[in-house]
């Protein structure tokens, strides 16, 4: 955390004029100039024209969008969903946005705002949560199911590393309703999606490379076009096979998982790599939409879908809890559990 006197003269007139009278600040930031860089953000040469600031009204994103000049502003009700990335050491990212844009050739490409290679994330995250949590909810009627999975959650016995991690995110006043690891075999299910495109491609380098094969023998194929004949079919060779191995990893990846339901949010943490936890607060879980899938398994897709035309089973770019047993039942505790805005 970077006491405001800290700043440069310069990024202090910057942030006190983004103030409204009456707004206080709470925490400020800066993003790591090496780890901003490094991570290629997009615009690493404005990592020193960049400050995050958490107010008592909104988090501010000062600069870092390719314009120096450049306010991105998030209220309570925009900071129902985070994304909180984090790294050794204590720093990382925590996501606040999330949008599809037109690349300008007719494709689409995802664009993540937030707070981007902060010290201390989980202390950002916090406060973050904090502010969300002031958010005015429409009156809520108690429910029983609800209240019965708080006093008998169903909690399964989880690993050594996931279970630490789950404790770490709680709160002193927050109590578990349900968790649960996803199944294996349904991330096994998700990867084999990628083979109806990888297996023809396969295929088809396969058979490129076999009619290129006799001019590996010609005198005159040498050089710069003997490396084309030999490297290219190579390359996309091992990019099929790479992402036909894909899905047996993620089956892997399921065991570093756990979706968990708690008296005040729904979150999602995954340690595979760098600790990414992915948290819903109450407003933030109208969107939620069950998947059913064989038996009673199924997704609970939490995130809204960029477009809404999509099918819901082709929406792979959403989050939420993936691969679990008893996904009615989950989304009926997911009900109890979502409120809207105070009109």
């Amino acid at each position: 955390m970077t006491d405001i006197a800290d700043l440069s003269t310069l990024l202090q007139n910057r942030l006190r004029a983004a103030l409204a009278p009456d707004e206080r600040v709470v925490w400020v930031g800066r993003p790591i100039a090496a780890r901003y860089m490094t991570r290629a953000y997009g615009y690493p040469a404005l990592a020193g024209s960049t400050v995050y600031a958490v107010t008592s009204a909104r988090v501010l994103l000062l600069g870092g969008d390719g314009e120096p000049d450049s306010i991105r502003s998030y209220a309570p009700a925009q900071l129902q969903q985070l994304e909180r990335t984090e790294h050794d050491g204590g720093w990382g990212d925590l996501i606040l946005e999330t949008e599809q844009v037109s690349d300008g050739d007719g494709g689409v490409m995802t664009e993540r705002h937030g707070l981007l290679a902060v010290a201390d994330v989980r202390v950002a995250h916090g406060l973050v949560a904090a502010l969300a949590a002031s958010l005015a909810l429409a009156p809520a009627t108690a429910h029983p199911g609800f209240q019965k999975a708080l006093l008998a959650p169903a909690i399964p016995a989880l690993p050594a590393g996931l279970r630490q991690a789950l404790r770490a995110e709680l709160g002193a006043d927050e109590r578990l309703a349900w968790a649960a690891q996803p199944l294996p075999a349904s991330y096994l299910k998700q990867g084999f999606r990628k083979w109806f495109f990888y297996i023809p491609w396969t295929l088809f380098t396969l058979f490129l490379s076999v009619l290129g094969a006799p001019a590996l023998w010609h005198t005159d194929v040498r050089g710069w076009e003997l490396l084309l004949l030999v490297g290219v079919p190579l390359l996309l060779l091992w990019i099929g096979i790479h992402h036909l191995v894909q899905p047996f990893g993620m089956r892997k990846n399921a065991l570093g998982v756990v979706h968990a339901i708690t008296s005040a949010r729904a979150l999602t943490i995954d340690i595979n790599g760098p600790l990414v936890v992915r948290t819903y607060a109450p407003a933030g879980l109208l969107h939620a939409l069950c998947a059913e899938g064989p038996g009673e398994s199924g997704d609970l897709l939490l995130e809204a879908g960029f477009d809404e035309h999509t099918g819901i089973e082709t929406q792979l770019h959403r989050h939420g809890f993936m691969g679990i047993d008893e996904v009615r039942h989950v989304e009926r505790l997911i009900g109890h559990l979502k409120q809207a805005p105070a009109a």
